[in-house]
Order: structure tokens, then sequence, then C-alpha cells
């Protein structure tokens, strides 16, 4: 079964053949799961939201939301992602912010920066770092830092808001917070 191709591999498991499900987890499981710790830094998250990911894709493909038109380990991290960021976003849901204040900005960079470790008294340093960090990024990546994070903006809210397709506004999501790490260096990754 192993050397059985991924679509024909689906089939079976739609049938009810769970080893074939098993065969698809051995193939991609390390890919994935080294995509999702890649993106938290966390095993401990990173395992449960693996947990999360194999749930929705085996609903997925039995329910025929998976297309053959792509590869499965693409889509697989494209599930994986969403569960990830889904999770992010629930959390930056809980915080109201009609204003952009020091407290929201501190909380909204966690998705940027693990400062969970970090004393009191070193957030302050942190936190300056992270504003002229901002400061920064270009125009088109400050507005969406912006709306994103401060505003709690959806992808597909800053895409219409600003009249572009959501694929440039995730991919300027995507350079700032590149930019951000390359800005902020290492020590404030740790």
């Amino acid at each position: 079964m192993a050397e059985l191709p991924d679509e024909q591999l689906i089939g079976l498991f739609v049938e009810g053949d769970n080893r074939a499900f098993e065969v698809i987890y051995a193939r991609y499981n390390e890919c994935v799961y080294s995509y999702v710790l890649s993106l938290v830094k966390d095993t401990d998250l990173a395992d449960d939201f693996m947990q999360d990911t194999y749930i929705k894709v085996m609903y997925n493909l039995k329910h025929g939301r998976y297309s053959h038109l792509g590869k499965l380990s693409g889509w697989m991290m494209s599930v994986a992602h969403n569960v990830v960021f889904d999770y992010f976003r629930s959390l930056q849901a809980q915080v109201p912010c009609s204003r952009i204040d020091d407290e929201a900005l501190l909380y909204r960079s966690e998705a940027i920066i693990d400062d969970s470790y970090i004393e009191d008294n070193e957030r302050e340093e942190r936190f300056i770092s992270l504003e002229k960090a901002v400061a920064r990024l270009s125009d088109e990546q400050r507005e969406v830092i912006s709306l994103h994070f401060f505003n709690g903006k959806s992808f597909k809210d800053i895409a219409s808001h600003k009249n572009i397709s959501i694929n440039t506004a995730l991919g300027r999501m995507h350079y700032a917070v590149l930019n951000l790490r390359k800005t902020l260096g290492k020590v404030a990754m740790m």
C-alpha cells in the first residue's frame, strides 16, 4: 500500500480503509510537523496543532473537500497553517482594540515574538524595539500589520479595504513578519 499514489490512498480512505490514511500520515507527517514547529517554536503546542490538523484533514478528505489539482502535502500544510493562525486569531479576538495602546501592542506582538520568558522590566525595552522595527517597515507592510494585529481585521477585510487581492495582503504580512524578525534579531526571537 505504501507504493500507491496519493489519489488512490485518498480513495481507499474515503471508502473506509483507515490503513490508507496511516500511509498518508507516514508519508507527510514529518514535513507538516516541521512546518508547524517552525511557526510556533513550541513542541507541545505543535503537537496540539498537529492533532487538530489531522482531524481537519481526515474530515475534509472524507467529505470530498480536497481536489487532486495540487499536491496533497501542500494542501495538508495549508490546513496546518490555517489551524495555527485560527488559534492566534482567536487569541487576538480576546483583546478589544478600539485604539492602539501599549498593552494591546505587547499582547499582539506575541504572534511575532515569544516574550513569555521576559521579566516585566525587559518588556518595555522589547516594546520600544518592536515599535521601532514596525516604523521601519514599508508603508504597505506597516498598514497590514496595523489593520490585522491592532484593528483585528481579517485578511479578507484588509484586501477589500485596500482594493487588493487576499494573496497580496497575505504576502505583505508574510514579508512584514520576516522583516520584523530580521530587524529584531535572534535575541528577540528566542
